[in-house]
């Protein structure tokens, strides 16, 4: 896995990322904890596993429904799937 994908999933296990949550409960740089869905907060949770505005991303990247856990924990080929979908996001971690 290149540097880039090393340092996302990083921040995604550390929780110190660009997501909106972190950036409003930790140093109040966000107006809002929201995402640009409105659904929610802007959480790793929300970003890999629930947002309406990535279903057919997220099903294009993982064909069987895929827990959180498998997403960020679990072998080389998940994780790199975890990096191409946030890269096809557009998401800046």
């Amino acid at each position: 896995m290149d540097r880039k994908g090393q340092k996302t999933l990083f921040r995604f296990w550390t929780g110190h990322n660009r997501l909106k949550t972190h950036l409003y409960k930790t140093y109040k740089i966000s107006h809002t904890d929201f995402f640009s869905c409105g659904e929610t907060a802007e959480t790793v949770k929300h970003v890999l596993q629930d947002c309406q505005n990535y279903r057919m991303l997220r099903q294009a990247v993982w064909s069987s429904p895929t827990d959180l856990q498998t997403k960020l924990w679990d072998t080389i080929e998940e994780l790199e799937k975890t990096n191409s979908f946030i890269h096809q996001m557009g998401v800046t971690i």
